[in-house]
């Protein structure tokens, strides 16, 4: 009767052990899918300022139209001119 009582509380103990370590993984590959969750709606989040800074910066650029009023500015260089002597 002893013996029957140990292998019970060894087959107990058993698959009181399979049950912890079968939770153990799926708190594991809970963790781990949330990790990787966070990782993408982190991304997600870096991807949608980075388009909202862009459009802003878009928005800033001022385009000149050519409406074909250039201005031509005539510069001599300061050493072709010869020296004046007052």
């Amino acid at each position: 009767r002893v013996r029957q009582e140990e292998e019970a509380n060894i087959a107990l103990i058993e698959t009181w052990e399979d049950i912890q370590a079968k939770k153990d993984e799926v708190i594991e590959a809970s963790l781990k899918r949330t990790g990787e969750e966070l990782e993408q709606k982190n991304a997600k989040k870096q991807k949608m300022e980075k388009d909202k800074e862009s459009v802003k910066l878009k928005q800033c650029l001022e385009i000149i139209p050519d409406d074909g009023d250039n201005v031509t500015i005539d510069a001599t260089p300061l050493s072709s001119k010869s020296p004046t002597i007052v």
